[in-house]
């Protein structure tokens, strides 16, 4: 049984190592989005996939018409005038960091004042200066913005936990907590409880330091355990050539003992990521989707706000005069911000939100996530596939996080055609995902882009990174050839003391 251990634990971290390191550093790196906003990297340092190519990975996400002849393009790649059949640079104000300038809607009020959001930012433009100034570090936000809206001269704020009312001149901001649905019960799904438990989220900053403590070494153990391998080999190769290799020898004495002991003392940490990590994708994800716990009591994750970190969308209907709020929980409608919110059955909606939201002129909805995109009527409750170009059943659960085409954005009448945004594909017209269109030609300054840090350690800890190796199961594999490793490590530690 030791021969085998030590055989598997050497070679199937030898085989990982690469991805065990990588999981590690990009896991401390995902626990401090906030922290690293201002950070971004290049994205010619990165695959080819994720560069800007025809609008695709999110360059592009929306428009909204400023005049009869003028349009803002925005997305991730900023913000940009088409006038004149020209693009032209319309970020003035906004950071050159990803983050910054990752625009996700644009709105407008009745006193005709621009709006912009990017992930913890909200700007006005200013006409006179030709600027964007960002108006909502005076409001204090240090949490994600999931959505902006108007109605009228007022705009509207939606977190992920609340709802803020500012109206014109736009100094004061009013807080609004939304009441619960109908037979609201405090809790959460087990998958969202694995999840905070694996990144240290569920006990607030000192869980996600202790986790992140957990990450060094576990990037350590890899370093080490990749060192204790070649070493042997250096030292054979320096005996044959009758070298000293006492450097070499106390090199290894060193970093065995620390790979020993390190791996020893965290064991039960290591284990409870390694088990968490397994169960946040398939195939085990598929086991515990739909379970629901009760929220634990004296964790950060509690609260008595109903909506704790699940809203995602907010926009006014102006047909049945209702606010629509999309959360992780479906969809809901609000008489008024301060009423009762009823469930909703709308069209299958990835888990990872909405992309678009759009009302048309004829009062139906444009939902697009990375679900698909759907016409939804809310007069006749029927549902209409933008892509498939057939009549789908309205539903109450979100949908499967991946459609055939994942939908980034939507961009109202160009030449007369509606026109979808995919994630991988770019624009296309309605019904039509395959077929070629003439469309904004791309400035050639978006270039490859940037990306930011931590967008790029998300795709790095989900193996995305790696041009999809294992596919699906990248995160199962690599948590499983973890677990292997770990408890090998535990027998051939165990056998040694017994020998003594």
């Amino acid at each position: 049984m030791k021969i085998k251990s030590k055989k598997w634990h050497k070679w199937v971290g030898l085989i990982f190592t690469l991805f065990i390191f990588t999981a590690s550093i990009s896991g401390i790196l995902l626990n401090h989005r906030y922290s690293l906003r201002n950070l971004d990297i290049n994205r010619s340092f990165l695959p080819s996939k994720y560069q800007f190519k025809n609008w695709n990975n999110g360059a592009l996400k929306g428009n909204i018409n400023i005049s009869k002849d003028s349009t803002l393009l925005y997305g991730a790649s900023g913000i940009w005038l088409y006038h004149d059949n020209k693009i032209s640079n319309f970020s003035t104000g906004i950071k050159d960091i990803a983050e910054a300038k990752r625009i996700d809607n644009i709105v407008i009020d009745t006193k005709k004042s621009l709006f912009a959001k990017s992930t913890y930012i909200i700007y006005k433009y200013h006409k006179t200066e030709k600027t964007w100034e960002n108006i909502s570090d005076k409001w204090a936000f240090k949490t994600r913005i999931s959505d902006i809206t108007t109605k009228g001269d007022s705009l509207i704020v939606l977190t992920r936990s609340k709802v803020y009312i500012s109206k014109h001149p736009y100094q004061e901001i009013k807080e609004i907590t939304l009441q619960a649905p109908k037979n609201y019960k405090n809790e959460i799904s087990l998958f969202k409880f694995l999840w905070v438990l694996h990144s240290g989220e569920l006990f607030g900053l000192g869980g996600q330091i202790i986790v992140d403590i957990v990450g060094l070494i576990t990037a350590i153990l890899s370093l080490t355990g990749l060192i204790l391998f070649i070493l042997p080999k250096l030292i054979k190769r320096k005996k044959k050539k009758k070298r000293n290799t006492k450097k070499l020898a106390k090199s290894f004495k060193f970093n065995f003992k620390w790979h020993k002991k390190l791996g020893l003392w965290f064991l039960p940490l290591l284990f409870i990521i390694c088990i968490t990590g397994a169960f946040l994708r398939p195939p085990l994800l598929v086991a515990i989707i739909r379970a629901k716990i009760p929220t634990p009591k004296f964790t950060h994750i509690y609260s008595e706000n109903p909506w704790n970190e699940k809203l995602r969308s907010i926009r006014y209907d102006d047909s049945h005069h209702d606010w629509l709020v999309y959360t992780s929980k479906g969809m809901f409608s609000f008489k008024n911000l301060e009423s009762k919110p009823v469930k909703l059955k709308v069209p299958p909606i990835s888990p990872m939100g909405l992309n678009v939201m759009k009302q048309t002129e004829d009062n139906k909805w444009i939902l697009g996530s990375f679900r698909g995109a759907y016409l939804w009527d809310r007069n006749s409750n029927t549902c209409k596939d933008l892509i498939k170009n057939i009549e789908l059943p309205l539903v109450k659960r979100i949908g499967r996080p991946l459609g055939h085409i994942s939908i980034y954005g939507y961009i109202n009448s160009f030449n007369n055609r509606n026109i979808l945004i995919g994630k991988d594909n770019g624009p296309f017209e309605f019904y039509k995902p395959k077929q070629d269109i003439e469309f904004y030609k791309m400035p050639k300054e978006i270039g490859k882009g940037r990306m930011s840090i931590w967008n790029t350690a998300l795709e790095a800890h989900t193996g995305r990174i790696f041009l999809n190796i294992f596919g699906p199961l990248y995160v199962f594999i690599v948590c499983i050839a973890f677990f292997i490793i770990i408890i090998t490590g535990y027998f051939i530690s165990k056998k040694r003391k017994r020998k003594k």
